[in-house]
């Protein structure tokens, strides 16, 4: 019986042409009774078809001229939680569930439709992905990633191209060192990103910190906490910080362009001293401070809460707004000892609806259970909380005395609160963390 099983076995790794095999009942890959051929399938010269629940009991490769497919009924899946999978050419293609702990796609294909997961992943082929990819501890990309299905992974590393349709829904750090577009529709949830590479946003960018020291243009919407700019970021729509935002290169904010900060703008390069800050849209901030160069023109507008510093210039004919200002002369800023155009105008923007005098804050922020909007006078106010993708999620209306509102169905993340009142209006981002 055992030269019978010898035979077989032998007979099946030494087969010369391609051959088609298909799972014919679940069972281990290496085992002979799993396929149609009674053998161990070769990874060089099979083409392999799984219908079944196949059990990767030992290690796999697949070489040039052999090919897997897993069909939607189908499944390939590691016994413990240490197999790796080698792709050295060859074709793979999972449209049912595959697991394995460690893949690297070196030479070949690799199409996924349905369902993986894999801890460490890196791939140096092109990989098109329109399933599932779950439980990514690290993911390394070195060649070309289209993504249209869900890449759900903790590191993600791009150092060559990268389309993305789909969604990358949690990602706990994003860096970038080759180009990556985001296109409209697509949805990036990151802790923190850097960006040495390029970066074009034409869909949804959600960051907590973002690094920017390549090149980045945001033509959608883009929601952060932090955001550094050591490079070259142009802005054509909307960008939103629950926290403050430091330049030290260059900015420039189109004339279509929105940016609003809960926290600071700074606008200054400590140790060259060439920061630029091009305002042709709208800028929002609490505080602002410019040691460099802050230009634009009409009908770019800042409006600043709180306290304003120029130590540097200020070129241009844009509008400039204090809300709190204490000059009573221009420039209409609270500390000035640098250049500042003539051409500059001072709140001139500010309509009667802009709030000038009713002012609010959130605390805390961040936030977790519960808010209070502090700075409230006069008749009530309605209080309306957005997510970052301008859905409303509820309302309250509040006062001087009553002026706390419950945020513990929300998830962490960015949000925006408006209050309103008789015609006067405001809107500040806060954060929710758990």
């Amino acid at each position: 019986m055992k030269k019978i099983y010898l035979l077989t076995l032998l007979s099946c790794l030494f087969l010369s042409a391609t051959a088609q095999i298909t799972s014919i009942a679940n069972g281990n890959f290496y085992f002979p009774t799993t396929w149609s051929c009674t053998c161990v399938p070769t990874s060089g010269t099979d083409d392999l078809i799984i219908n079944h629940t196949v059990t990767l009991n030992n290690d796999l490769q697949l070489l040039t001229g052999g090919s897997i497919t897993i069909n939607s009924s189908g499944s390939l899946l590691q016994d413990i939680p240490s197999r790796d999978f080698l792709l050295n050419g060859g074709d793979f293609i999972n449209n049912g569930t595959f697991t394995v702990d460690r893949m690297l796609a070196q030479t070949g294909t690799f199409t996924n439709t349905g369902t993986a997961e894999i801890r460490t992943f890196a791939t140096y082929l092109t990989f098109d992905n329109s399933g599932s990819i779950n439980n990514v501890d690290s993911l390394y990309n070195d060649a070309t990633l289209l993504n249209t299905g869900t890449i759900d992974a903790g590191t993600f590393y791009n150092n060559n191209l990268l389309d993305n349709y789909g969604t990358f829904p949690a990602v706990d750090s994003l860096t970038n060192a080759g180009t990556m577009t985001n296109y409209t529709g697509a949805i990036i949830d990151a802790d923190s990103m850097t960006n040495t590479g390029t970066f074009t946003n034409n869909g949804w960018l959600n960051t907590g910190a973002l690094y920017n020291t390549g090149n980045y243009t945001n033509t959608n919407y883009h929601s952060f906490f932090w955001l550094t700019n050591g490079g070259a970021l142009n802005n054509v729509d909307s960008m939103i910080g629950g926290g403050s935002m430091w330049n030290i290169s260059d900015i420039v904010n189109d004339a279509t362009g929105v940016i609003t900060l809960g926290g600071n703008l700074y606008n200054a390069d400590t140790l060259n001293f060439d920061a630029l800050f091009i305002n042709n849209g709208e800028v929002r901030a609490m505080n602002w401070f410019n040691t460099d160069d802050v230009s634009g023109n009409a009908p770019g507008y800042f409006i600043i809460q709180d306290s304003t510093a120029n130590i540097g210039t200020m070129s241009g004919s844009f509008d400039f707004c204090d809300l709190t200002q204490t000059a009573v002369v221009a420039p209409f800023l609270d500390f000035n000892s640098g250049t500042v155009d003539a051409n500059i105008t001072w709140c001139i923007t500010v309509s009667q609806d802009e709030p000038v005098a009713e002012s609010f804050s959130i605390y805390p922020n961040p936030a977790n259970n519960v808010i209070a909007i502090t700075s409230l006078t006069g008749s009530n106010w309605l209080a309306t909380v957005f997510d970052y993708s301008g859905r409303e999620l509820f309302s309250a209306t509040l006062n001087s005395s009553r002026n706390e509102m419950d945020v513990s169905s929300l998830t962490a993340g960015i949000y925006f609160m408006r209050i309103a009142s008789e015609g006067r209006f405001y809107s500040m981002p806060f954060v929710v963390v758990r």
